[in-house]
């Protein structure tokens, strides 16, 4: 059976002329072993003519780069549920920019699962007809938020963005902010939290404070207290994650003794969700070396759920 190709069309701008093939790729996070493909297959084109990987661009050149989906790591397949409306907030070739729902999971366990993000994203694609890199375009994952917390979340629409997103979160150029309703108030409207954080045995699915000596990893939470509602005794704080561990910002406001509102496995006072929202997402676009982001926003009005229950 024949299988398909993803073609990746740029053109050369100023930013990026006087590369090579070999050194834009690499600049593009395009990791080393679909270099290789690349290379091997022939897959490079400028202008319509094949050229080497030491190919000097010039400003207005027409780069195309052809892949096997073979070259790929598959996710999914996530079958498609059109039974609830995606919100998109950010949209273009090759990433979307959702806003997750509270009390939604990002993507299914089981080829029967079919209440995920990924799901309704999936059927979202398909009832747009949506197309990237020549293909029809699929919902791939490139981070996660917990079930219980809200907002915006990347979801690559083709498998070649997917490592470079990737590689974009590991190297810290992405930046992470949420908003988050918590109990207690701070004397320091500032600040930074960085204990480290390590899995809690024998309930895998928790995390507390631990010291590295005993398998902890290293975590670093900032903070800024953005509005104080006494009368609740609570703060809203805006937080930015500086690494990414599993559960980092419930774990490390627990154990400030500030939890999150609505946070029922780390102490949070009672509410029907969990208080804590992704609100802003920025990242260089990628395939561009010329600043260019990808940026997205929501407001706090989550935070009206309690305040005005």
């Amino acid at each position: 059976m024949k299988t398909m190709n993803y073609v990746k069309k740029v053109t050369i701008e100023e930013a990026e002329a006087g590369y090579s093939v070999k050194e834009l790729l690499t600049a593009w996070y395009v990791p080393k072993h679909l270099r290789g493909k690349l290379r091997i297959n022939r897959g490079i084109e400028v202008n319509g003519n094949w050229v080497s990987t030491a190919h000097v661009l010039e400003v207005g050149d027409e780069l195309t780069l052809t892949f096997d989906e073979e070259d790929f790591e598959q996710q999914g397949p996530y079958p498609a549920n059109d039974a609830k409306q995606v919100s998109v907030v950010f949209e273009n070739e090759d990433l979307m920019v959702v806003n997750k729902p509270a009390g939604m999971k990002m993507h299914a366990h089981s080829v029967t699962e079919e209440d995920t993000l990924l799901n309704y994203v999936t059927a979202d694609l398909k009832k747009r007809g949506v197309q990237s890199l020549g293909q029809p375009a699929s919902a791939y994952m490139t981070h996660r938020l917990d079930r219980e917390t809200s907002g915006l979340v990347i979801i690559g629409k083709n498998p070649l963005v997917v490592p470079i997103i990737n590689r974009l979160i590991k190297e810290k150029k992405v930046v992470k902010k949420y908003h988050a309703l918590v109990s207690g108030h701070f004397e320091n409207s500032q600040g930074e939290f960085d204990a480290p954080i390590g899995r809690e045995k024998p309930e895998d699915r928790l995390r507390h404070v631990m010291p590295l000596i005993d398998g902890g990893q290293s975590a670093l939470t900032s903070y800024e207290v953005l509005e104080a509602f006494p009368e609740l005794d609570a703060s809203l704080l805006e937080l930015t994650l500086h690494t990414g561990r599993m559960h980092q910002l419930r774990v490390h406001l627990s154990n400030s003794g500030h939890p999150i509102v609505g946070d029922s496995l780390y102490g949070g006072a009672v509410f029907s969700r969990m208080l804590l929202q992704s609100t802003v997402l920025v990242l260089p676009e990628p395939y561009r070396l010329d600043g260019g982001q990808v940026a997205a926003s929501l407001d706090d009005a989550f935070i009206n759920e309690y305040v005005k229950a």
